[in-house]
């Protein structure tokens, strides 16, 4: 996200806690994992070959920026009042599972309302940042 890129180009997270790169960690792995898999490969000779190191390593520089980005992006969430409620929890998930043709109950199934209101917010924050920054979003346009 372009408006996501600019922010952290400007602002300075030196480094976020262990245990929030713990609690990235593991979805960032599993999305190693994926990638590998996608190219007919296990996650370390993926990483090996594409990032020169191992999957562990990999997965934590990931996990790291990760937890960066979340840093900046609650901390902007608290001082533009971004942040998101029970009650605007609670609508946001139901329009969700509209969109998506789903019910409240299987969206809530398939993942916790902490992960959700983080998703929400983190809507609310690109949303505010690209109203208000001088930053745009350039679509991905196929090679020619």
């Amino acid at each position: 996200n372009a408006a996501l890129t600019a922010a952290l180009e400007v602002a300075t997270v030196k480094e976020a806690p262990a245990g929030l790169i713990q609690y990235y960690f593991d979805s960032a792995y599993q999305s190693v994992q994926m990638q590998a898999a996608q190219y007919g490969m296990d996650a370390e000779t993926f990483c090996y070959y594409f990032f020169g190191g191992d999957a562990t390593t990999v997965a934590n520089m990931i996990a790291s920026e990760n937890a960066k980005s979340a840093i900046l992006l609650q901390y902007i969430a608290n001082v533009e009042n971004l942040n998101v409620d029970d009650t605007e929890l609670d609508k946001l998930i139901a329009e969700f599972a509209a969109e998506n043709e789903s019910t409240v109950e299987e969206v809530t199934q398939n993942a916790d309302r902490d992960l959700l209101r983080e998703y929400f917010m983190n809507e609310k924050v690109f949303d505010f940042l690209l109203a208000n920054g001088n930053c745009t979003e350039t679509p991905i346009s196929s090679a020619e």
